[in-house]
């Protein structure tokens, strides 16, 4: 987890922490290197969610969310909400997300 950052890792740690019914999905490149990973709770909340800078513009953000997303589909929820969301862009064209709660 070293190469996506402090901010990441912490949030990650924090939701396995403080959250028992946490999931997290690891995607691994052909020599077992982390290349994304991305949690989310059987509550319907989503993230955080991390890339490997070295394998952006792969996809595998994107499959990984819609993993997530599926199987909360599975879980019976209808919304999701998206935490630390960033890129916006991201999940607006994955999903057609929309900001709910904007921040001033």
């Amino acid at each position: 987890m070293k190469h996506f950052g402090e901010r990441w890792l912490s949030s990650a740690s924090n939701a396995f922490i403080l959250h028992s019914t946490t999931y997290l999905y690891i995607a691994e490149d052909q020599q077992s290197n982390i290349t994304g990973f991305a949690c989310f709770k059987e509550t319907g909340t989503f993230g955080p969610m991390g890339g490997s800078l070295t394998h952006r513009k792969k996809r595998i953000g994107e499959l990984l969310f819609l993993t997530c997303f599926n199987q909360l589909k599975k879980l019976g929820h209808d919304k999701v909400l998206i935490e630390q969301a960033g890129p916006i862009e991201f999940y607006e064209k994955t999903c057609g997300a929309i900001i709910s709660h904007p921040l001033a």
